[in-house]
């Protein structure tokens, strides 16, 4: 919530317990079972949340260039959560700034399409996209990631933690921590992704992942 043309509603939290939260209301409602979930940077947190509140309801975790422990956020959303700044960025974001920003997620500079620009820039035309993402900056936590470390090093559930090699806005740190801490976990490094690997290399990614996935199919 707060990304994309997700619910607007900044009344309430978007940090990312509370976001692990809703999802599983939706996955109640679905009825789903037992399911694999695949998560991408601050989404690799919501997943982690997820796994320790629920830990027999997941087959595999799989994380992409994802947040985790105290490595995070990161700039340009640190700054984002400054009052002052956030106001201000409510009203100016433009597709400039938001291109440099993209651009520096990408390994691959012809994936920079005018199409990607404009699904990346389409929630921030409008005030209110601008600010529920802003809103969503304001209640990143780490806190939340910290409290359910010890507990996630303890789960049986199978990981896989994809990193692009490039990646400009998370460590390499974060990849290491992850395999030397969780029981069951798989590292793979794509040399050719930068943090948005699924534009750099999309079919190397779901190859990778569906590998993952029928290897802990039950």
């Amino acid at each position: 919530m707060g990304c994309g043309q997700s619910d607007l509603n900044t009344n309430i939290s978007f940090g990312i317990a509370n976001q692990a939260q809703f999802l599983y209301k939706l996955i109640d409602k679905l009825g789903s079972d037992k399911f694999h979930l695949i998560a991408h940077d601050v989404g690799g947190g919501i997943a982690q949340i997820m796994n320790v509140k629920r830990p027999n309801a997941l087959l595999s975790v799989s994380l992409i260039n994802t947040v985790a422990y105290d490595f995070w956020p990161v700039q340009p959303i640190i700054s984002m959560r400054i009052p002052i700044i956030r106001q201000f960025a409510v009203a100016t974001i433009d597709l400039w700034t938001l291109k440099l920003l993209i651009k520096r997620g990408l390994y691959h500079n012809n994936c920079l399409t005018p199409e990607l620009i404009e699904l990346f820039g389409l929630p921030f035309k409008q005030r209110e996209g601008r600010k529920a993402f802003l809103h969503f900056a304001a209640c990143l936590n780490n806190a939340e990631l910290l409290q359910i470390e010890d507990e996630l090093h303890e789960l049986d559930t199978p990981f896989l933690v994809v990193r692009g090699d490039t990646d400009a806005y998370l460590s390499t740190a974060i990849t290491d921590k992850l395999i030397e801490n969780l029981k069951i976990c798989e590292r793979v490094i794509i040399p050719t992704g930068g943090h948005y690997i699924q534009e750099d290399e999309p079919e190397l990614v779901a190859n990778v992942l569906l590998e993952f996935i029928r290897k802990h199919e039950r």
